[in-house]
């Protein structure tokens, strides 16, 4: 289980930062339950539109910051980078995005797993109700085998924010599903 905060900030139109960090809890099949602090996420995204066109660039790095000795961690800094097209209609937005997940390897020392990563995604607007899909994740590499979900949520954003979303696994080596429930306060960045 995780719980866990998220802020951003859009320092311009283009230009969004966010932080993310988490609190983790695990149960073994021993019955120990394990918890504690979890890694440290930092992420930059640069978006730009031509007319409907929409693109976009970024990437994440994890912070090394959860204890490994629990497993709660990997001790290794991981990397995304990821680029992103798309269309954006009134109230409906389509994209595609692929990158690489530089991930380190917490078994082997310096050594790396670069994961190439795809997604399919549409996310749509009625009134303060914001609906979105995607589908996608890790594609299978020599080290690691694919691991690809689809996610289906809901979120009313009229200032106060509060969102559900469901997640099922679509190859084995992906979680078999998931859920998620947040709560938060923005402010609007892109107009009806």
């Amino acid at each position: 289980m995780t719980y866990g905060v998220r802020a951003s900030a859009r320092p311009g139109d283009k230009v969004e930062m966010d932080l993310r960090w988490a609190w983790l809890a695990d149960s073994l099949p021993s019955g120990n339950t394990l918890s504690g602090p979890g890694d440290l996420e930092l992420g930059v995204c640069v978006d730009h539109a031509i007319g409907g066109l929409e693109l976009g660039g970024g990437w994440r790095v994890k912070l090394p910051n959860a204890a490994d000795e629990g497993e709660l961690g990997s001790d290794e800094t991981d990397v995304q980078l990821l680029g992103t097209i798309g269309h954006r209609w009134t109230h409906l937005s389509v994209r595609a995005s692929a990158g690489l997940d530089i991930r380190g390897d917490p078994i082997r020392f310096a050594n790396q797993d670069d994961i190439p990563q795809i997604w399919l995604s549409a996310v749509g607007q009625r009134g303060h109700l914001h609906f979105s899909g995607r589908a996608g994740g890790d594609l299978a590499t020599q080290r690691s085998p694919a691991r690809l979900t689809t996610t289906a949520g809901a979120l009313w954003a009229d200032g106060f924010l509060v969102g559900l979303e469901a997640t099922a696994g679509l190859s084995p080596a992906a979680a078999d599903w998931g859920g998620r429930i947040w709560v938060g306060w923005g402010q609007r960045t892109h107009p009806d």
